[in-house]
């Protein structure tokens, strides 16, 4: 069978996976206490081994069985909970995510997973929960009893399992399942066994361990415990459809807190294969309210699409706004009045479908923000830094293509601050801080854009290293550094190849960094700024537009030719006389509201043919960083939707020009690039 066109596939639900592990190792490395982590932490690798092995990539499959084995330990408590093997199942998700990189460069996974894991999995075990007689630790589980006979023991992660199901109306089934002697592999069917029951509800234990299922360590006979709100009768008809095996005994089980004997115990309602119900007593059996029989279960219903297909599709609407924009310039050359209506129609559908479409674009943040948490962990620990990471806003959601981009600069900005924003811990106790830093990154969506903070409080920014540095790289002179502004010293960290690093690190003093942040946000159509405070932190601000895809444009005129200018960049628009515009230092300037704006005409920029002189100028005034300036036109035409598409290959990346856009009449007009015009 060729699996080659189930890779795309494997490696994006790996890849969620492996997401979901790292998350749960940081949480359960913050609060070792809380072992039901372990669970979600082992059916994570346990899912990842199951495809692997599927898919033939048999290193995935050996390093994720490796897990799973210390994992069980962890979970039966045979092991304590150590930082050894905490950053040891840390190494191992990073081993992970290596090989799957490897794959989806199809490339050969050059790692000896068994060797790997030996060594990562090796530690002195001398921590071990022994208990005598078979009787549990206090406060590591209880026992079920049935005429004096220990079942089965259940710690309190499983028990509060079983409080949780009685509140929502579900119920915990004992499931007994036996494999007929014939059947030449058993684990093969005990994995379908757990397919099937996974989409009925949750497995919450199984006696042999999952690991020694799959290893076939069991004879005939082994026993799943499910939470599901499902019926008996949908349980058997999930055994049903398996080949060689056969349910032995399906029993509800019913926690029963108010029992004499003052300890949890479990009482059990016993149902066989043939449905003959054993009732318990109503004493025994605890009812959910009213209100939890009422509560129903929300289910997700989601599928998985191409991102190509979506780039198609939103390809089709942008050629159906050009369409719906030729149709209304017919109608006005045509003052066609019985198409008015229709047009309007149109308009409302084409609206709604391009909503849509934007809308199933839209990603949540938190796919890139879920990336950061395990990177600033192991950062704060190369550094020697105490850092409580805060995610706000993860919900915010922008384009796909906007988020594909957006992570690297992040991860520049992160860095910055982790290395030299925030002080080691002895020097913020000796400043009478936290000696634990705050790392705040937050997502928020104001109006059509989307602003992105990170803020850190650490030491700030300093000037005057700033301004020494700035010299000492020629980037300005003495003179320009005393008459610079404030604000004007912080932008100069942008500039390329700037660092205030006194020595070179893994992270800072290489000469790489902001400059590239700032160029990548400008190239989304982006704006970031810095505000810092000495001694009390700085904060990034990066604010992006919602979508590149159908952006809202003014269409201005120059000469005989139209251009695009994007709303988002535009603070306002005025006209001027060319008599107002006065000359300082080689640079054309005029005064607006008793500020200085410099200009810059359009046509000189983009070297426009035609030597037509309007008697009156118009001015956009645009935003460039945290900067104004005039960009001169000849008319103002009017606001227009545009739909942004590519110059090619050969024409892509020309300074000042973002793409093209075809207009109502058929013509094709060049959208501007405020951020690379000038």
């Amino acid at each position: 069978m060729n699996m080659e066109q189930y890779q795309d596939l494997f490696i994006e639900e790996s890849e969620e996976h492996l997401q979901a592990l790292n998350q749960n190792l940081l949480a359960l490395e913050s609060d070792p206490d809380r072992l039901e982590l372990l669970d979600s932490i082992f059916r994570a690798a346990h899912t990842l081994k199951g495809m692997s092995a599927t898919m033939g990539y048999d290193a995935i499959a050996k390093l994720t069985h490796e897990m799973e084995n210390l994992l069980d330990q962890l979970r039966e408590r045979e092991v304590f909970l150590s930082k050894e093997i905490i950053n040891s199942l840390f190494k191992a998700a990073d081993l992970l995510e290596n090989m799957l990189l490897a794959i989806r460069g199809g490339q050969e996974i050059p790692i000896d997973a068994a060797e790997v894991a030996a060594t990562l999995f090796r530690f002195d075990q001398t921590a071990i929960y022994e208990p005598a007689g078979g009787v549990v630790l206090s406060g590591e589980g209880v026992q079920i009893y049935q005429g004096g006979d220990i079942l089965q023991e259940f710690n309190e992660y499983e028990l509060n399992l079983f409080r949780r199901a009685a509140e929502e109306g579900a119920a915990v089934w004992k499931t007994v399942v036996r494999v007929e002697d014939s059947c030449v592999m058993k684990a093969v069917r005990a994995f379908m066994v757990f397919k099937n029951l996974e989409t009925l509800g949750e497995i919450i234990k199984s006696v042999p361990s999952v690991q020694d299922i799959e290893d076939e360590k069991f004879q005939s006979e082994f026993t799943v415990y499910l939470v599901t709100a499902k019926s008996d009768e949908d349980i058997r008809a999930k055994m049903s459809v398996i080949s060689e095996i056969s349910l032995a005994e399906l029993t509800r089980i019913i926690l029963d807190e108010d029992n004499s004997a003052g300890t949890q115990a479990l009482a059990e309602t016993t149902e066989n294969t043939a449905g003959d119900k054993q009732a318990a007593s109503p004493d025994v059996r605890k009812q959910p309210s009213p209100a939890s029989q009422e509560k129903k279960q929300k289910i997700h219903q989601t599928v998985r699409v191409d991102i190509n297909r979506l780039d198609k599709l939103m390809s089709l609407v942008g050629e159906l706004v050009i369409n719906k924009t030729r149709l209304e310039q017919i109608n006005v050359d045509n003052k066609l009045n019985s198409l008015n209506e229709t047009i309007e129609q149109i308009n409302r559908i084409t609206d709604d479908l391009q909503t849509v479409v934007q809308n199933v674009r839209m990603v949540a943040i938190e796919q890139v923000f879920n990336r950061f948490p395990r990177m600033v962990r192991d950062l704060a620990n190369e550094l020697g830094k105490e850092v409580n990471l805060l995610l706000e806003g993860k919900e915010t959601e922008l384009d796909r293509t906007v988020i594909d981009e957006i992570s690297d600069p992040l991860v520049h900005l992160i860095r910055n601050s982790l290395d030299h924003g925030l002080e080691l811990p002895e020097e913020r106790l000796a400043l009478k801080k936290n000696p634990v830093g705050l790392l705040k990154l937050q997502a928020k969506q104001e109006g059509n854009r989307v602003v992105i903070i990170v803020e850190d409080d650490g030491r700030g920014i300093d000037f005057e290293a700033i301004k020494k540095k700035a010299i000492e790289n020629n980037v300005i002179s003495q003179h320009e550094a005393d008459t610079l502004e404030e604000q004007q010293i912080l932008n100069l960290i942008f500039e390329p190849g700037f660092s205030t690093a006194e020595k070179v690190t893994d992270l800072s003093g290489r000469g790489v960094g902001l400059d590239v942040v700032k160029s990548k946000i400008l190239s989304l159509n982006g704006q970031v700024y810095v505000e810092t405070r000495k001694g009390q932190g700085t904060k990034f601000i990066i604010k992006l537009p919602l979508t590149l895809a159908i952006i809202q444009a003014l269409m201005v005129k120059v000469q005989q030719e139209l251009y695009a200018i994007p709303l988002a960049n535009i603070d306002e628009t005025t006209s001027l006389e060319l008599s107002q515009v006065k000359d300082v230092q080689g640079q054309q300037v005029v005064v607006l509201r008793g500020k200085v704006l410099p200009l810059y005409f359009l046509r000189s920029i983009l070297a426009v043919p035609g030597n037509r002189t309007p008697e009156e100028l118009y001015v956009v005034v645009v935003r460039k960083g945290d900067t104004q300036i005039g960009v001169v036109v000849d008319e103002l035409v009017g606001q227009q939707e545009t739909v942004i598409n590519s110059l090619g290959k050969t024409l892509s990346g020309i300074p000042g020009i973002a793409g093209a856009t075809i207009l109502g009449d058929g013509s094709v007009s060049l959208i501007i690039d405020i951020g690379t015009l000038f």
